[in-house]
């Protein structure tokens, strides 16, 4: 038997061990460029239906004053309509490669990954709850002939850095890494399969720098789940994640998908949040009853407009950027030591 040790977000804080020279946390750069296109904060919507469509995506590519990001529109809708929603997500003078489409790794995933590529997408996700399996390794190899050269591809999800280095064998661009992390995911409580965030993170940059010391593809890594304030935000990134996926940090704002829901005896406005392993998303999106629940259906309370979740993580991130002396996000990654909070 061997138990390897992992520490989640709250269990880990950033220690300041650099004197500062930044005069004003509005010197940090937050942005990245990754994909052929320029993102002002490292924070992306994740691909479920309560969370990411094409008018959430338009809204964060359009914010001003430093706040343009974007998000992955969900595959838990026809071919047709996935289309459409990339097509409102790219209207106006966006860059595609902004754009992110999921697109799975069984049943119509590469009907699917044709007709969005042909609609321009050029960043595709193959969303799926364990990326570390033949099934992926097929489904890369036959994405790679529709379409490989011509498009970005973010594969996973994986645990640990067994995964990533699985993953990076195969020349992915990126990789998401988390299993079972997120609020509304029940992987945990219904397979006992998990690994805790901070440590997943932490191993997998560790690896991404081997494969860069010998020349090997080092895809990015896609922090996904746990997240949920400015400070574990923050962490995810010193660690060593590129990006950060989140679902409850975007979960009832003004711009997800759905309607917001009154409490007639109270006043309090909410919106739906649901996993997408949820019985009522595989329902919604299958007809049939599904064979197994791995995500929760909860009401979270209305938050306003993304543009304020926005603001508070970028500027949570400056902040903790600011406390290493790191005016990038690289010396970030290089100047960041850590606490393990028991």
């Amino acid at each position: 038997m061997n138990i390897v040790k992992g520490l989640s977000y709250s269990q880990v804080r950033l220690v300041p061990k650099h004197c500062s020279s930044l005069m004003h946390r509005a010197e940090a750069d937050t942005s990245i460029n990754a994909f052929g296109a320029f993102f002002d904060i490292p924070l992306l919507a994740s691909p479920m239906p309560d969370v990411c469509d094409g008018n959430m995506i338009n809204k964060m590519l359009n914010f001003s004053g430093g706040l343009k990001t974007s998000g992955m529109i969900h595959r838990f809708q026809s071919i047709k309509t996935q289309v459409e929603q990339f097509k409102i997500a790219k209207f106006g003078d966006i860059n595609p490669n902004n754009i992110i489409c999921a697109i799975g790794i069984t049943g119509d995933y590469l009907e699917r990954t044709e007709a969005l590529f042909e609609a321009g997408c050029r960043v595709f996700c193959m969303d799926t709850s364990n990326g570390f399996s033949i099934r992926e390794h097929d489904a890369i190899r036959a994405f790679d002939i529709k379409v490989g050269d011509d498009a970005y591809l973010i594969a996973g999800n994986v645990a640990d850095e067994v995964g990533y280095e699985y993953l990076a064998e195969l020349n992915v661009d990126a990789v998401r890494v988390g299993v079972a992390g997120g609020s509304v995911c029940n992987t945990k409580q219904e397979s006992g399969v998990y690994f805790p965030m901070a440590s997943a993170i932490s191993n997998c940059y560790s690896k991404k720098l081997e494969l860069q010391s010998a020349n090997k593809n080092a895809p990015l890594i896609i922090a996904d789940g746990g997240v949920k304030t400015p400070g574990d935000f923050s962490v995810a990134i010193a660690l060593g994640a590129d990006f950060v996926l989140a679902g409850g940090v975007f979960s009832g704002t003004a711009e997800t998908p759905g309607n917001i829901i009154k409490r007639e005896e109270t006043g309090e406005l909410f919106k739906t949040y649901r996993g997408a392993a949820s019985y009522g998303v595989q329902k919604d999106h299958n007809g049939d009853k599904p064979e197994y629940n791995e995500g929760a259906e909860i009401l979270v309370t209305y938050k306003g407009s993304v543009e304020d979740v926005l603001r508070r993580f970028r500027n949570g991130l400056r902040s903790g950027m600011s406390y290493m002396d790191a005016r990038t996000l690289s010396e970030f990654r290089q100047n960041s030591s850590f606490v393990e909070i028991s």
